[in-house]
């Protein structure tokens, strides 16, 4: 039952994310709001990392070596400053909690926290270049930020620029016209940074058995 859970959390990403994309493009057409999709998302990467916290505790917790693991505090083992802290040292769950933030609970909130730089940075672009958006673009950009997600994320926001660079060009032959909006850019490279990410998971799933 618990492998079938697991499976279930690890594919529904898959399904998710492309989802939202679809429905996320769909409503910038029809100039719908989009604060719903983001605040979906965002807590589908928060839960997704409490669900995987809960089953990684129950899979542990059957007995056997595993079952030591959850009530045993970390070592100093000098892992990155992070596992020093007294959380991890000073606790007998503390190499649970210290597994759980590296491999579940870090990449949803970095994504999220970077998702809002991202929306900032596009908000200042917004205010001193406001040719470059169109209404709306702002959240748009945020959404697709959280779909992203980390450490995506870094390599989403440099694409998007040289895509919009390509996009001015192509637009400058066509309409002879140098400013091109960040709706396609933005699409543009959230889908390539989804594709590629997709690709990835699969491979893992298909490492592990699953």
């Amino acid at each position: 039952m618990i492998k079938f859970l697991v499976l279930i959390l690890n594919f529904s990403p898959l399904v998710v994310v492309p989802a939202v994309f679809l429905w996320g493009i769909f409503a910038f057409w029809k100039k719908k709001n989009f604060w719903l999709l983001i605040w979906i998302m965002a807590g589908f990467n928060l839960f997704l990392a409490l669900a995987k916290s809960i089953l990684q505790y129950l899979v542990w917790n059957q007995g056997g070596v595993t079952h030591t693991l959850v009530n045993l505090p970390l070592e100093k083992l000098k892992l990155n400053w992070f596992s020093d802290l007294p959380i991890f040292t000073g606790y007998s769950h503390g190499y649970f909690l210290f597994y759980i933030w590296n491999n579940f609970w870090r990449d949803a909130l970095l994504s999220i926290i970077a998702a809002l730089i991202a929306y900032g940075i596009f908000l200042l672009l917004r205010r001193y270049r406001k040719s470059l958006f169109l209404d709306r673009e702002s959240e748009f950009g945020l959404l697709l930020a959280l779909l992203v997600g980390w450490p995506a994320i870094l390599f989403f926001l440099p694409l998007t620029l040289i895509t919009a660079v390509f996009f001015s060009i192509g637009n400058w032959f066509y309409k002879r016209e140098a400013m091109v909006a960040l709706f396609w850019p933005l699409a543009v490279s959230a889908a390539i940074m989804l594709f590629f990410s997709a690709q990835l998971s699969f491979w893992r799933l298909s490492l592990f058995g699953l």
